[in-house]
């Protein structure tokens, strides 16, 4: 038997192993009952391999990559809100000007997120047809007919 034949078996025992412990939920590396929370993996396996490490790494890597590309764009149209004069940055967002924002996800490609939108403006150099506004005159634009309720 060559080496390559070998491994082929090992391989095809480690998924048959894998799909019988996964159907009789039991943890695929050591095979311990698996509390109702756990989906493939009990929690000590989930530590000794550092999945949960690995993880929250992670999660506070995307975190601080997407606050900062937040604040980048707040600092390409400015650091407070155009009608309040809000400055904390976690209350700003960005504003369409002429009230066309719907329309402009629709045909556009960050429908998902804000972080998408702002990875669009980033990439077509900060279009002038944006403006900072807080969250609550953003809205309050919205139903008051485009005009913020701080203006009338």
């Amino acid at each position: 038997m060559s080496a390559e034949h070998i491994r082929e078996q090992w391989a095809r025992l480690k998924r048959i192993q894998y799909a019988r412990r996964k159907a009789e939920r039991k943890c695929v590396k050591c095979g311990r009952d698996l509390a109702e929370r756990e989906r493939v993996n009990c929690e000590k396996c989930r530590k000794e391999h550092g999945v949960l490490r690995r993880y929250s790494y992670r999660s506070a890597y995307w975190t601080n990559y997407r606050w900062e590309l937040k604040l980048a764009v707040l600092k390409a149209y400015g650091t407070v809100c155009q009608c309040c004069g809000e400055d904390e940055p976690t209350f700003l967002a960005i504003d369409h000007m002429n009230n066309d924002g719907a329309q402009q996800r629709k045909k556009m490609c960050y429908r998902r997120s804000s972080y998408s939108f702002y990875i669009w403006l980033r990439k077509n150099g900060y279009p002038p047809d944006f403006q900072v506004l807080c969250h609550n005159c953003n809205i309050g634009r919205h139903l008051n007919g485009g005009v913020c309720p701080h203006k009338e």
